[in-house]
């Protein structure tokens, strides 16, 4: 029900919060569990669902002006059009998804541009599963070259109590 609908049964009522959302987002899983399912015949890990809503996701505005929480809306509004459009390889999108078997391996993806792309904006969701308890077991680096340079190098370490956000 949108902001402007005026509902006939007065019960119904707009609701926010992570109460409301997690129901959402839950039931957003399930579609997009089923259209990974139709489109690429296999069951999608957990960790690949969560990397479609995050990237799929459209930033929520501050609601005040600097220095603001940035991760107030944590990763913002889940946009199921967006995220169904990685699965089904919308233009400009794709998705990599890898198993790393053991402790020092290493997995590579290679995104190529058309030659007559000079710039864009590349938007990459990183996301595992990590094995149950307090320690963290996977350091993981994702790494962007250019023409054989390292451009980037993002890393995630055990920052503080369970938090691994970056």
């Amino acid at each position: 029900m949108g902001p402007s609908h005026d509902p006939i049964d007065p019960h119904w009522c707009r609701k926010t919060g992570t109460s409301i959302a997690t129901a959402l987002v839950a039931g957003c899983a399930a579609v997009l569990i089923q259209a990974f399912r139709h489109k690429h015949d296999y069951q999608p890990p957990a960790a690949l669902v969560k990397a479609f809503i995050i990237n799929g996701a459209t930033k929520v505005p501050p609601t005040s002006p600097p220095p603001h929480d940035r991760n107030r809306s944590g990763f913002g509004a889940v946009n199921l059009p967006n995220s169904i459009g990685i699965i089904c390889g919308d233009a400009r999108t794709g998705f990599m998804n890898g198993r790393l078997r053991d402790d020092h391996m290493k997995w590579t993806g290679k995104i190529t541009a058309a030659p007559e792309v000079q710039y864009t904006v590349l938007k990459f969701t990183l996301v595992w599963s990590e094995q149950e308890g307090t320690e963290l077991h996977n350091l993981l680096y994702l790494k962007l070259t250019h023409r054989g340079l390292v451009d980037l190098l993002f890393t995630w370490a055990y920052l503080h109590g369970s938090s691994l956000v970056r």
